[in-house]
C-alpha cells in the first residue's frame, strides 16, 4: 500500500476493481481546508477516463505491472496465440480480450 504522495505519471492503480493509469496529477491547497490530491486516470482494462480526488495522505493501491513483448503466431478456435520472444512460452488469449484484432 502507498499514500497519495507516491502518485506519479504512469503509475497503475486499482480503483473499485478496475485498473487505471495516472495521466496527470496535482495538488490543491487552501487556507481553510486540508490539501487535496487530484488525478486524471485512464482505464487499462476498460477505455474509461475519469478524474479522482483524494485527501492528502489517503491510502492508494498501486499495481505492479510487467510489460513483455509477444509475437503473434496464429489464430485458432481457442483464440489468438502469442509467443514470448525471450522464453518462447506460448499464451492463448480469447478474441474478446484483444483491443483491435485484425484478420
Amino acid at each position: 500500500m502507498a499514500n497519495t504522495s507516491d502518485i506519479s505519471r504512469g503509475l497503475i492503480l486499482n480503483l473499485e476493481g478496475s485498473l487505471y493509469t495516472v495521466v496527470e496529477f496535482g495538488e490543491n491547497k487552501t487556507a481553510r481546508a486540508a490539501a487535496k490530491v487530484w488525478a486524471k486516470l485512464k482505464g487499462v482494462d476498460n477505455n474509461r477516463s475519469i478524474e479522482k480526488t483524494w485527501n492528502s495522505g489517503d491510502t492508494i493501491f498501486p499495481v505492479r505491472v510487467e510489460r513483455r513483448y509477444y509475437q503473434f503466431l496464429y489464430k485458432d478456435d481457442s483464440g489468438y496465440n502469442f509467443m514470448d520472444n525471450e522464453t518462447f512460452e506460448q499464451v492463448a488469449l480469447q478474441e474478446g480480450t484483444i483491443d483491435a484484432p485484425s484478420t
